[in-house]
């Protein structure tokens, strides 16, 4: 009887450390990844940046998300050890073209 206490504790505690951690990673996130980036965000992410390329970045109607994902791969830190890194495509890729234009730029 005791081990099955033991036994059923032990799964208790994994499932409340479980919906802590999912709460917690749910906290971190931005609840609007999704929007529509502005020039603000643009601004925020990239620091110094020409005006035309805000321009051109903002043309693509880019989520935040993809801005997101375009300004991890220019910095190089999307790269995950012992996964090759795929080309971004669609929006991401375009940004990562705007404001690293020559592949020598990009850190991977």
């Amino acid at each position: 009887m005791v081990t099955s206490h033991l036994h059923d504790s032990a799964e208790v505690s994994a499932t409340v450390m479980d919906e802590d951690l999912s709460q917690r990673s749910a906290k971190a996130r931005p609840k609007n990844i999704n929007r529509k980036a502005t020039s603000s965000d643009i601004e925020h992410m990239l620091g110094d940046i020409e005006t035309d390329k805000i321009a051109e970045i903002l043309v693509l109607q880019p989520t935040l998300a993809e801005l997101q994902q375009a300004v991890m791969r220019t910095a190089g830190t999307d790269d995950i050890v012992g996964r090759p890194l795929r080309p971004l495509r669609g929006k991401a890729g375009r940004i990562c073209e705007i404001i690293a234009p020559d592949e020598d730029e990009l850190k991977h």
